[in-house]
């Protein structure tokens, strides 16, 4: 997986929004839950880094409350590397 595909300018404002993102454990086994990113808006670099070593460290991230579209999703995901399609997915959708 390529790590962080994007690079965004950083700044205090940038800063204090890494600050508020949280990360709680939610298993011994794996799990971690993201809390205050609104993934639905470019993250700065600093936030991408941290969701990637939680994601590393617990291996299943879980974002609650995220109402993304299609297209926003994709570009969270894009982030973090290249997209690949669902094996089991239909040409079609």
């Amino acid at each position: 997986m390529r790590q962080l595909g994007r690079a965004f300018q950083t700044s205090k404002a940038s800063e204090h929004i890494v600050s508020q993102i949280d990360v709680n454990k939610v298993s011994d086994v794996a799990g971690a839950e993201i809390l205050n990113a609104n993934l639905s808006q470019p993250l700065p670099k600093f936030a991408l880094e941290k969701i990637m070593k939680a994601f590393i460290q617990h291996h299943v991230l879980i974002f609650r409350q995220q109402n993304l579209s299609k297209i926003e999703q994709e570009s969270f995901t894009r982030n973090f590397g290249e997209i690949e399609g669902h094996v089991g997915r239909l040409p079609n959708g």
